[in-house]
Parts: structure tokens; sequence; C-alpha cells
């Protein structure tokens, strides 16, 4: 529908524009026109008045997010806060050489039986 619009009025040509006389600097008009197509306007009216809509929306979103952030931060108390990468306690099982040693793999089937065992509890 917008591209038969379009097209219809771009092949009348100019009996279909909107007239707006031209002044100069001094605010005195000339005998010239500036000629605008219609089509053309509610085209760039319409996105700008989305991309204001859309400006506005995305202001408000980061201004509620900010609130809840304010909001939320020093909520939690500091047992349920993460340990920082000091306080990390490293499983014992890491620290024994012993799991390391031995390389385990698919070509040595004995290392992977050993180790089986030693694990088991």
């Amino acid at each position: 529908m917008w591209l038969v619009a379009t097209f219809t009025l771009q092949a009348i040509g100019t009996s279909v524009t909107i007239k707006i006389p031209k002044s100069n600097l001094n605010l005195t008009q000339t005998r010239e026109y500036l000629f605008i197509d219609p089509v053309g306007l509610m085209f760039l009216l319409g996105f700008a008045s989305l991309l204001l809509i859309q400006f506005f929306a995305m202001f408000y979103h980061r201004i509620y997010t900010l609130i809840h952030f304010v909001a939320f931060v020093n909520t939690e108390s500091k047992t349920e806060r993460r340990q920082s990468d000091d306080d990390i306690q490293i499983p014992e099982m890491l620290e024994d050489d012993k799991y390391f040693n031995t390389f385990l793999s698919i070509e040595n089937p004995a290392a992977i039986q050993q180790h089986s065992q030693e694990t088991r509890v």
C-alpha cells in the first residue's frame, strides 16, 4: 500500500507537493518556492517520532534500572556474599600430587585402573 501510494505520487509529479516560500536572511520573501513531497515528509515525521519515543523509553528504562540497582546494593548479608578469590578453599585431592603424577589416558589403562581403586571410598 505504501509503495503504491509512493509510486503514484511520484508519477503524478509536482502537482502533489507542498509549496513553501523561501525567505532570505532579512526575512523577506523571495519569489522562489521550496517543494516538499508529502509522502517523504510523512516518512520523516514518523521516523523522527519513533526515534524520540525510543529515546525517552530507553531513558525511562535506564533510570528505573538505576533505581532498582541502588535499592538492591548491600541488601544481602555478609555470609551470603560470594567469597573472594583468596578465601576459596582448595580441595585436598587437588593439593595432593599423587593424582597428577600419572597421566591418565586411553593408552595407559593400568593408570586408570589404579586411579579408580585409589579414589574409591
